[in-house]
């Protein structure tokens, strides 16, 4: 999947970061949860599992780090 990448323009595939956030939805399955955010000034919080919680997780950005990956 093609993500956006923080603080630079266009986007990028990343198997690895699409393979780590797959086991994450994967353990939120499993346990019936899933991650959402308030804002983005705060931290996770964790909820009844909903898909879109799971489609915003998906939906990820890859940070400028993830370049020298």
């Amino acid at each position: 999947m093609k993500r956006y990448r923080r603080g630079k323009s266009g986007s990028i595939e990343n198997k690895e970061v699409d393979a780590f956030l797959r086991e994450i939805v994967e353990v939120c399955k499993e346990h019936g949860f899933s991650l959402s955010h308030e804002d983005t000034h705060g931290a996770f919080v964790v909820e009844k599992y909903e898909e879109e919680n799971i489609q915003w997780l998906m939906d990820a950005m890859i940070s400028e780090s993830m370049d020298a990956a």
